[in-house]
């Protein structure tokens, strides 16, 4: 089973089961000691037609969508080091996280 992360509509990153698992327990770990909880039930979905889990940000507003980028940013810091298994992983998704429109300031 495999597993994706949209950042929008057009703009995904596929990951095979295993370290889709691991994204998305450090995601979810991140939004609760962030204390956003009430955002997962709108990012996390279970299997769709494909039998694929995934993460989806794509219907975030800019305040919930930050979070979830603080979420990510959180995860790749953590990683022990660089060479890390994962760690080219975790730098492609927070690369296409500060890519997203809804990232950075805001002109609230």
């Amino acid at each position: 089973m495999a597993g994706a992360v949209f950042i929008s509509d057009k703009v995904l990153l596929g990951m095979s089961g295993p370290t889709f698992l691991d994204h998305a327990e450090k995601i979810r770990a991140n939004l609760i000691q962030l204390g956003a909880q009430e955002h997962i039930p709108g990012i996390f979905f279970g299997h769709d037609a494909s039998a694929s889990d995934f993460i989806s940000a794509a219907d975030l507003d800019a305040d919930a969508f930050a979070l979830f980028a603080r979420a990510v940013t959180l995860a790749f810091a953590e990683l022990d080091s660089p060479e890390q298994s994962d760690a080219a992983m975790w730098g492609r998704l927070l690369d296409l996280v500060r890519a997203d429109p809804r990232f950075g300031p805001r002109d609230d």
